[in-house]
């Protein structure tokens, strides 16, 4: 072992030297630009750490990243010369079938995250529940296409939709699935609680690439040096990246994007990891047998033709590994031997290290496993798993404490054997009702004991999921409450059980007549609104309903009671109501109605069952909120500003009125950022932005575009003077001291303004205005307004102005 690290030092000591000496004269740097499939994430954390951490500098290059937004496709950018590389999913194989000279450089996911999304549907049909549904489709999303065709679903049997790549949608029933991203969309869904299910291609056998690393063969051609330089820093980013990933989230942070929180990234991280497998895989690595088995399975799809050649597509490193065997010549045949020896005994302690990672892996599992199983054995409830057609796999001790059956006796068994005959056929068709939709089924049996006792058990019985989603059996815990029941009453006639189940319910149950007046109201209806049952059966609908959820109900009663009077059935409604509360609160609820009629088939009144949706549409008010707006300063993001942009920007051609558009940037705040720590920096935009909002009218709209950059929208202006007005203002409301943390901190404010109609006719021209009056304005010696002049461009162009919008300006 002494020899072969000794023969290791030399090595790394004798290579940089030789590559110093046979390597080409380093000079400028050389700009290309790679351009991203989506917005600034942690998916692309690999190009970040690569850009951040010097690599892309250290292999002589000088890096543009572009981030991309719905509409904007990256193999036709790359293809336009636009940009160098990109990031694109397995179906660059079309393009380059098509004519598009696309070259593959590395897969960054060794598998797909692609997969559907999709609300509650039936469990036992499962992804074929989808059939007649809606679902929203992406373009590029081919291997989704794959997926439902080999499960036998045709476009045709689907309504396609186009992707708003919003998950509010699946949570607001616009859409029964979705095309998703599993480090993406679930984020979200899991933070508002909704339940979904997933369906992933990989469970028909369908394992794609993702996000490879792709350019084109002119580039090659050309360049072929840039190429493996890119290739190379590019690979070694994202080993640092997936080593590193709270550090890479803090930088996606601090230099790329704040529309995520930083638990956004890192959930992004851990989702990526079984995607990429790091420890097992090399990253970037490719199999050309997969890439076939890609190919086959377009083929099948009718998209390529059968065996289509891949010739070209793959690329090939071997011009490196050439160069390489060349310079190794010159050292001879002992320091060959000497590297062939190094890299053997790199490989093994690699291969060891690898091996000690899984096995501690495996002892960790090893001992949870052990955990949950004494827990299970030793628990005091009954336990019991069965397979999809409930025949008994397995039961704990206490089980056989319950029945007197012994495992031996039971498992490969019905749980029919415990069957009293004196528990209503109509619980287990709910049971079986709600295990095969996916839900859990909590309710009480009465069972038979092995000697013939009978005993009462509360069960809580639940589906067992595999990762793609697809019930695999059921477990169950029960508890023995036999003591308890038998103290109760006798059971009560049918009549009275469902009058019971009403008053206890957690939703509020309720009819009323014809006339609109209720007869009944359950208890529960005092929890939701504070008022006893009594009270609201005095109410009536105009003090039940807020004014406009009355409206809405009286309106749907006219067209109910008008279609009972033609003959028609009275037809059911369900809609989300504001009620008001004892408080003077309100709450908003889901109100289900449907027409009650006795024996005669005779309407006698209405059925309704009220529910408190209260957190439901509290959490799609935080999605929206957490989407539109900027994370640390709660103001409005990128993309809610620009929709107000929009708005005033069609009023005020419709009214013919005038607005302005400023662009705000703090002077020297980069300074105290790295003086006294991102937290007291954050602490000075939050307080920034406090003070903006107190200098402008409710009308106005301030937002923050990323780093220390604000915009700002002043509708409705009668001229330019009230502009430069409030921007004296927010100067110098900014120039005041910030007292922060015991320090007295100073900064400024550059401010550049456009004016609508004179400086541009819509946002993109507006945006470039100001802007640019805001770089002038800091090339002035900052702590300036400046209105946009048409001289400006000239003159700050000729001083080598850097990307206008989103430009780190200092």
């Amino acid at each position: 072992m002494t020899t072969i690290v000794c023969r290791y030092c030399l090595l790394a000591c004798l290579v940089p030297v030789l590559l110093a000496l046979f390597a080409e004269p380093v000079g400028a740097l050389e700009t290309v630009t790679l351009q991203l499939k989506w917005t600034h994430a942690f998916q692309f954390a690999g190009y970040y750490a690569a850009r951040e951490k010097g690599f892309y500098r250290e292999a002589g290059l000088d890096v543009r990243i572009l981030e991309a937004r719905p509409g904007i496709d990256p193999v036709k950018v790359v293809l336009d010369r636009t940009a160098d590389f990109g990031v694109g999913t397995s179906s660059l194989l079309l393009q380059r079938k098509a004519g598009n000279p696309v070259v593959v450089l590395a897969a960054i996911f060794q598998h797909s995250p692609y997969l559907l999304i999709t609300r509650r549907l039936d469990i036992s049909k499962g992804i074929h529940d989808l059939v007649g549904k809606r679902v929203m489709l992406e373009p590029q999303a081919e291997e989704l296409l794959a997926f439902l065709k080999n499960e036998g679903i045709s476009l045709d049997s689907i309504t396609v939709q186009e992707h708003s790549y919003d998950p509010l949608d699946l949570i607001r029933n616009n859409t029964d699935a979705i095309a998703a991203y599993i480090i993406n969309q679930p984020y979200y869904l899991d933070k508002a609680g909704f339940f979904y299910q997933t369906y992933s291609p990989r469970s028909a056998g369908i394992d794609f690439y993702g996000d490879n690393l792709f350019t084109t063969e002119r580039l090659i051609k050309d360049a072929p040096g840039t190429v493996e330089a890119f290739r190379s820093a590019s690979l070694r980013g994202w080993k640092y990246a997936m080593a590193h990933p709270e550090e890479i989230a803090d930088l996606i942070i601090a230099r790329y994007s704040q529309e995520h929180s930083r638990n956004y990234y890192l959930f992004q991280s851990q989702q990526m990891l079984p995607l990429i497998q790091p420890d097992l895989v090399e990253i970037g690595y490719m199999n050309p047998a997969r890439w076939r088995h890609i190919a086959d399975t377009y083929a099948g799809l009718g998209l390529l033709p059968r065996d289509v050649s891949l010739d070209g597509f793959l690329y090939d490193v071997q011009p490196l590994h050439f160069k390489l065997i060349r310079l190794y010549g010159y050292l001879g045949g002992a320091l060959a031997l000497m590297v062939v020896t190094s890299f053997i005994a790199i490989y093994v302690y690699r291969i060891n290290r690898r091996l000690a990672r899984i096995m501690a892996t495996n002892s960790r599992i090893e001992t949870t496993l052990r955990s949950l199983s004494v827990a299970v054995e030793q628990s005091p409830l009954s336990v019991v798993i069965t397979d999809l057609n409930g025949v008994i796999e397995y039961v704990n001790p206490r089980f056989t404490d319950v029945t007197g059956y012994a495992p031996e006796e039971v498992i490969g068994k019905n749980p029919r054997i415990l069957h009293s005959g004196q528990t209503d056929p109509s619980v287990f068709k709910e049971l079986w009702t709600e295990l095969r939709q996916g839900h859990i089924w909590t309710g009480e049996f009465i069972n038979k004991r092995k000697d013939g006792g009978l005993f009462c058990e509360e069960a809580h019985i639940a589906p067992v999921f595999d990762e793609s989603g697809t019930i695999t059996r059921y477990v169950a815990v029960k508890l023995d409450i036999s003591e308890r029941k038998w103290t109760q009453e006798e059971l009560r006639l049918s009549e009275e059980r469902h009058r019971l189940l009403a008053d206890n319910a957690s939703d509020v149950i309720w009819t009323m007549d014809i006339e609109g007046h209720f007869t009944y109201v359950s208890p529960s209806v005092e929890k939701l609104r504070g008022y006893t049952a009594a009270e609201v059966m005095q109410q009536s609908l105009n003090e039940v309903l807020t004014p406009e959820s009355a409206v809405i109900v009286l309106e749907e009663l006219g067209r109910a009671f008008e279609a009972v009077r033609t003959g028609s059935k009275f037809p059911e409604f369900r809609g989300e109501l504001e009620q008001p509360c004892k408080d003077g609160s309100t709450v908003w609820t889901e109100v289900t109605t449907s027409g009650i009629y006795n024996e005669a088939g005779e309407f006698v009144g209405i059925l309704g069952v009220t529910r408190d949706i209260s957190e439901r549409r509290k959490a799609e008010d935080q999605i929206t909120h957490l989407a539109q707006h900027d994370t640390l300063t709660d103001l409005p993001n990128r993309a809610l500003f620009s929709d107000r942009l929009q708005q005033a920007l069609a009023r005020a051609r419709r009214d013919g009125v005038r607005l302005a558009l400023m662009f705000l940037d703090l002077d020297r705040f980069k300074p105290i950022n790295d003086t006294y720590g991102h937290a007291m920096g954050d602490l000075l935009l939050q307080e920034a932005a406090q003070r903006m909002q107190e200098c402008i009218r409710a009308s106005d709209t301030v937002g923050r575009i990323g780093g220390d950059e604000f915009v700002v929208l002043l509708p409705k202006l009668d001229g330019e003077s009230v502009a430069l007005l409030v921007a004296e203002k927010l100067r110098f409301a900014l120039a005041e001291p910030f007292v922060l943390g015991g320090h007295a901190l100073n900064i400024s404010a550059s401010i550049g303004i456009a004016m609508y109609p004179e400086h541009g006719l819509d946002e993109r021209e507006l945006y470039h205005s100001a802007d640019l009056a805001m770089y002038c304005a800091k090339q002035n010696g900052r702590n300036t307004v400046l209105v946009f002049k048409d001289e400006m461009r000239e003159r700050c162009y000729s001083q080598e102005m850097p990307a206008l919008v989103g430009a780190d300006k200092g």
